[in-house]
């Protein structure tokens, strides 16, 4: 099986195997189970147990197939199953070779001084519709809420960790400087692992790395009360269906999905 999933210069599978293998499967055992109808009485004992091995075969080869599949795709950034995954861009990970030991992790300060706004980034995800929102202030008034719609296929730590990197490119945008709050830990771990290897991870983390000195960047309990948090979290419930659309590539949790519809 591992040299069908991923020596595809040696044993490159067709379009068709799985199907192919599992009607060869089926038919051969078939013809089996019924040459023993009717001879002995425990011919019926028999079927169920060579029935049970012809499911457990076929469900090796989906899974090998869906293997294959996913290297094809994810690894070799292979077009020809452009159907399966809807024509959508993909995420990749990155070598982590090729990653500067200076981006490999993120480390601002929690909070800086004498800052020109307050920044919360929020993401959410309801009914496979997903959107963030940055919402700054300034002596505890409300100045602006930037707010974005993403697809269906992008997660909800995805649009909280885009909600993150536009709240940097912002402040670096316009020579602010902010303190940055956020309620969502899975950002603030992948932020700062050096062994991240995602392409959109490493993005959020070169142009947070690049916001040195403008930016303070901490994480804030999720609902208790903190005004800024609580704004940010209803304007990105709202910006699922009224942001302004963004694209992001999608999660490799989107071709696992699509592998098994």
């Amino acid at each position: 099986m591992q040299l069908m999933a991923y020596d595809t210069t040696v044993f490159p599978p067709s379009d068709n195997f799985c199907s192919g293998a599992e009607e060869m499967v089926l038919q051969t055992l078939k013809a089996f189970i019924d040459s023993l109808s009717g001879k002995k009485s425990d011919d019926e004992k028999m079927r169920k147990k060579l029935t049970a091995i012809v499911h457990a075969i076929i469900s090796t080869i989906r899974r090998a197939d869906a293997e294959y599949i996913k290297f094809q795709i994810w690894v070799r950034r292979s077009t020809d199953y452009n159907n399966i995954i809807d024509n959508v861009s993909l995420d990749y990970n990155m070598p982590i070779k090729n990653i500067p030991s200076n981006r490999k992790y993120v480390s601002l300060p929690p909070q800086i001084q004498d800052i020109d706004f307050e920044v919360y980034a929020d993401g959410s995800r309801i009914e496979n519709k997903t959107g963030f929102a940055v919402c700054t202030f300034k002596d505890n008034e409300n100045i602006n809420n930037f707010c974005f719609k993403l697809q269906q296929h992008n997660s909800v730590f995805q649009a909280e960790l885009a909600a993150i990197q536009y709240a940097a490119n912002w402040a670096a945008s316009n020579n602010y400087k902010i303190n940055i709050y956020t309620d969502s830990l899975s950002s603030i771990m992948a932020l700062k692992s050096a062994s991240s290897r995602s392409s959109f991870v490493i993005s959020a983390k070169n142009d947070l790395s690049a916001v040195k000195g403008l930016v303070g960047f901490s994480w804030v309990k999720a609902h208790v009360g903190i005004q800024g948090n609580e704004w940010a979290d209803q304007q990105a419930k709202s910006a699922i269906s009224t942001g302004v659309g963004l694209d992001i590539p999608a999660p490799r949790s989107y071709l696992r999905r699509k592998l098994k519809d």
